[in-house]
Parts: C-alpha cells; sequence; structure tokens
C-alpha cells in the first residue's frame, strides 16, 4: 500500500509521542508496520520531512555517487544508516555493495550481467571499453 505524505507525517509526529496510529482502513497495525513507521522517522530525522513525500521518478545513481554510498558502508557505517541518509532503498544499497565486491575481486565475468553496478568512473568506462 501506498501512504500519502500527509499520513506518513502525521504517523511519524504519534511515533515521536510514543503512539501508534491508526491503519487507514481501521484494522490492526502489524508489526511490519511499526517497523515502516520507524523507518520514516528516521528519514525524516536525517533529510527533513521532504524525504517523506514520493518522489515523481526513481533517481539516477552515477557510478560516483554510487561509490560514495558504498565507500561509507565499507568503511564501517551500516547499510541501514546510510540508506535512510541517502534516501535509497536498503536492499539497493546492498546490491550495490555486493556488486562492488564482486567486481573488486575480479569476478568481472559476473558483473558483466550488472553494467550499472558500483565501480569508480574510470574502471566503470575502461571496463565497458572491452566489451
Amino acid at each position: 500500500m501506498r501512504y500519502s505524505y500527509e499520513y506518513k507525517r502525521r504517523c511519524v509526529e504519534l511515533y515521536w509521542r510514543r503512539e501508534w496510529s491508526e491503519s487507514p482502513d481501521g484494522s490492526k497495525l502489524p508489526k511490519d508496520f511499526h517497523n515502516m513507521v520507524r523507518r520514516w522517522a528516521r528519514m525524516e530525522e536525517a533529510n527533513g520531512p521532504e524525504a517523506l513525500k514520493h518522489k515523481g521518478s526513481d533517481k539516477e545513481w552515477s557510478p560516483e555517487e554510487k561509490l560514495e554510498l558504498v565507500s561509507r558502508v565499507l568503511a564501517g557505517a551500516s547499510n541501514q544508516s546510510v540508506a535512510i541518509e541517502a534516501g535509497v532503498a536498503i536492499s539497493l544499497l546492498y546490491k550495490w555493495v555486493r556488486y562492488y565486491k564482486a567486481y573488486r575481486r575480479g569476478r568481472e565475468r559476473w558483473y558483466s550481467a550488472y553494467p550499472l553496478a558500483v565501480m569508480p568512473s574510470d574502471a566503470y568506462h575502461a571496463y565497458h571499453k572491452k566489451q
């Protein structure tokens, strides 16, 4: 279910008051919903209330931007904190980290199926010129 910006804001406000919102259809809220509200609260805390708004379309991440986020994870930051701060899905960040590690280990054959994976831009362009 896709929730409106106003509903997310109301849920986050209640969360900070240690209360829980009712679901839009009035049913009992599952634990997953509580986790989602916690994630909204962390997103808002890190990036402001605008982070809760729906994006018009998916952001195109450049190899350099991906590398910067992956570098933060490899330096010891948690995947979840980096994903929340950047406004990217945690599953996508996990995927970028996996692709980067595979590329760094020299698994170019496996990597070639994922040409948008994270790598330094020079290596990215050099790799695709070989193809």
